[in-house]
C-alpha cells in the first residue's frame, strides 16, 4: 500500500538541485484561477532557476470537473491539508517533468521551502507534523520583502499567459489579470447569513421560516410573463414542510443521494435549525447537488444560485476578488442550466457585478451567460418602462381621480384632494377621497404607483383610465361628482350628485354591475337549455 508521507520522508534533502548550480530552495503560494473551470491552485517556484510548477486543488479529483468547487477555503488552517497533499505529491511526481523529457531526475525533497503568507506557513507546518512528516521538512520560513514578491509575481505570470492562451476567450483575455497569491492573515468571514436576524440561545422558528423562504423566493425565475412569488403563501408551505419532516429525516436521505433533501437541508442550515449556521456545511451540500449525477441541470442550477450570495455576503465591508470571481461562475452556471434566470442572478448582476466591472475589466470578459441574462432584463425593464410613460395621461390636472380603478369625476377642481407631496404643482394627481377612516381611499390605493414620481422635476405618474370616462350631459349641475354606471337597458350613462360622497357613488356603479351581470346570467341560462339538447341528440347519434 502506497505512503505518500512515508515515501516523502525517505527522499533526499539536497542543499542544491539536481543541477548543483542553484540552491534547493522553493516557494509556495495560493492562488485562484478564474478561467473556467474555475480551482485554487498551488504554485511552486525555484526563483534561482526560475522553474514553476502548478497544481490544481485538490490534486487527485478530475481538473476539469466541478469536483474542484468542493475546495474553497476561508482560512489557513482549512487550506492547509489541501496544500500539504499537493506540495507531497508535487516533489514525489518530480514535478511532472517526465512528461516534457526522457532525462528525469530522481525525486528529492525540498532544502528549504518559503512562502509569503504567514498565517499558511504555520497551518502548513503543523500539518506536516500531524500527518507525521520528519521534522526538518516541517520547516517552512516566512518570505518577505518586496523583490521576492515581484519575483515571485513575474514566475507565474509566465504560466498565466499561457492558461490565458489556451482559454479559448480570443483576443479580449489579454486584459485578463494574473490572480496574486491569497492572503488569509487580516481577512476574517462576517457572522453569516448576515440578514437572518436570530439571537441562537432563543431561536424565533418564525423568524427562521421567513429567512428560508425568502432564499427560496431568490430562485424565483424573472420573466415579464411571470407573476411575483406569493410568499405568504410559500411561507405557509415551508412551515408545514419544516413541521412535518424532522431535521435528521432531511439530512439522512441528503447523505444518501437524496437531491431535493441536499437543497432542503442546506436552507435549514443557513436558516439555523441545525443550530448555529455553518457556512462550510450549506456550501458542502449544494455542492453535492451540483456535483450529482442523479441531479437535474434546474436543480443544479438553484444549487448554483443559492451558491451566489454565499460568497458575495462574506463581508460587511469589503468583497475580496476570488468571492467576486467564484460567485460569477455560479451565477453564469446557473443561467447556463436553467436556461433562463433567477432573481438571485439579476440582482448579483445588478448590485455588485455591473459596479465592480467598472473598476476591472476580468470581470466584463468573463461570465457572458450572467451579462446576456441582466442585458436582456434590462432592456424588458426599459421597453416596459417606456410602455408605461406612453400611457401616462398627457393632461394631469384634469379633474379625474387619479387612482387607477377609480372613474370619479367632478366639474370642479376643488372637489378633489391633490396629493400634499413634493411633485411638481402641474403633475400633481388629484383624489376623490383621502380621509384616513378609508383605509382603502382612492389615494392611499393609487400610492404604490406614484410613490417613485412624488418627487420634483419627476415624470407624470397618471395613467389614462382603461375605460372610457362618458361626460354627464346635466351641464347645469355644478359642484358636483360624478361616475358611469350600466343603466336598466345595459348602456351606459352617468349619474352626478353635488351631495353624494365618492364611496355613495362607488356603491351605485357596483350595484349597477351587479344587476348587469344578473340579467347576463339568465340570458346565459336561458339560452345553455337549448344548448345542452343539441349537445345531447349529438351525442346520441
Amino acid at each position: 500500500m502506497i505512503d505518500p508521507v512515508k515515501d516523502f520522508n525517505a527522499l533526499p534533502c539536497p542543499p542544491l538541485a539536481p543541477s548543483s548550480k542553484v540552491p534547493n530552495h522553493w516557494h509556495f503560494d495560493l492562488r485562484y484561477v478564474t478561467l473556467e473551470p474555475p480551482a485554487h491552485v498551488l504554485f511552486l517556484v525555484q526563483l534561482d532557476s526560475s522553474f514553476v510548477h502548478m497544481e490544481r486543488l485538490p490534486y487527485d479529483v478530475d481538473p476539469t470537473s466541478n469536483e474542484t468547487l468542493f475546495y474553497f477555503p476561508e482560512s489557513s488552517s482549512a487550506a492547509a491539508p489541501v496544500v500539504c497533499k499537493a506540495l507531497i505529491h508535487s516533489f514525489l511526481d518530480g514535478f511532472g517533468i517526465e512528461k516534457f523529457t526522457k532525462d528525469v531526475p530522481a525525486p528529492y525533497a525540498p532544502f528549504k521551502l518559503t512562502t509569503g503568507e504567514r498565517s499558511l506557513a504555520h497551518a502548513v507546518e503543523e500539518e506536516f507534523q500531524c500527518m507525521g512528516v520528519r521534522r526538518e521538512l516541517c520547516r517552512i520560513e516566512i518570505a518577505s520583502g518586496n523583490r521576492t514578491h515581484v519575483a515571485v509575481q513575474a514566475a507565474f505570470n509566465r504560466i498565466w499567459e499561457r492558461l490565458v492562451q489556451a482559454s479559448g476567450l480570443g483576443p479580449v483575455a489579454t486584459v485578463l489579470k494574473a490572480p496574486d497569491p491569497i492572503q488569509f492573515s487580516n481577512f476574517r468571514p462576517a457572522e453569516w447569513p448576515r440578514d437572518l436576524n436570530l439571537d441562537c440561545e432563543a431561536p424565533d422558528d418564525f423568524n427562521r421560516a421567513v429567512f428560508y423562504t425568502r432564499q427560496l423566493a431568490s430562485l424565483q425565475v424573472v420573466e415579464n410573463n411571470t407573476l411575483p412569488m406569493n410568499i405568504r403563501q410559500a411561507l405557509s408551505g415551508v412551515m408545514d414542510l419544516l413541521s412535518r419532516k424532522p431535521l435528521a429525516v432531511v439530512r439522512a436521505e441528503a447523505d444518501t443521494g437524496n437531491v431535493m433533501s441536499a437543497i432542503d437541508y442546506a436552507l435549514r442550515v443557513s436558516a439555523g435549525y441545525a443550530g448555529k449556521p455553518d457556512r462550510e456545511v450549506f456550501r458542502r451540500y449544494l455542492v453535492v447537488v451540483i456535483t450529482s449525477d442523479t441531479a437535474s441541470d434546474l436543480d443544479k442550477a438553484r444549487a448554483h444560485g443559492l451558491l451566489i450570495e454565499w460568497h458575495t455576503a462574506v463581508s460587511a465591508s469589503e468583497i475580496r476578488a476570488r468571492y467576486v470571481h467564484a460567485a460569477a461562475h455560479h451565477a453564469n452556471e446557473s443561467v447556463r442550466l436553467a436556461g433562463k434566470s433567477f432573481s438571485a442572478v439579476l440582482w448579483f448582476a445588478s448590485q455588485t457585478l455591473e459596479p465592480l466591472s467598472k473598476q476591472t475589466a476580468d470581470l466584463c470578459v468573463q461570465y457572458k451567460g450572467v451579462w446576456d441574462a441582466y442585458e436582456k432584463r434590462t432592456e424588458e425593464i426599459s421597453r416596459d418602462t417606456a410602455q408605461a410613460e406612453k400611457k401616462r395621461a398627457k393632461k394631469s390636472n384634469r379633474y379625474v381621480c387619479a387612482a387607477v380603478n377609480c372613474l370619479i369625476q367632478a366639474d370642479k377642481g376643488k372637489l378633489l384632494s391633490q396629493c400634499a407631496g413634493k411633485c411638481d404643482l402641474d403633475k400633481k394627481p388629484s383624489y376623490c377621497s383621502k380621509e384616513t377612516r378609508y383605509p382603502f381611499s382612492s389615494e392611499r390605493a393609487d400610492w404604490k404607483n406614484h410613490k417613485p414620481f412624488c418627487k420634483p422635476g419627476a415624470a407624470c405618474s397618471i395613467l389614462d383610465k382603461a375605460e372610457c370616462l362618458p361626460i354627464s350631459s346635466k351641464t347645469g349641475m355644478q359642484g358636483s361628482i360624478s361616475i358611469p354606471v350600466i343603466g336598466p337597458d345595459g348602456k351606459p350613462m352617468v349619474v352626478s350628485s353635488s351631495s353624494m360622497s365618492p364611496e355613495m357613488l362607488k356603491e351605485i356603479r357596483k350595484a349597477s354591475e351587479e344587476r348587469a351581470a344578473q340579467r347576463s346570467i339568465s340570458r346565459s341560462r336561458s339560452l345553455g337549455k337549448l344548448g345542452s339538447i343539441q349537445i345531447e341528440n349529438f351525442s346520441l347519434d
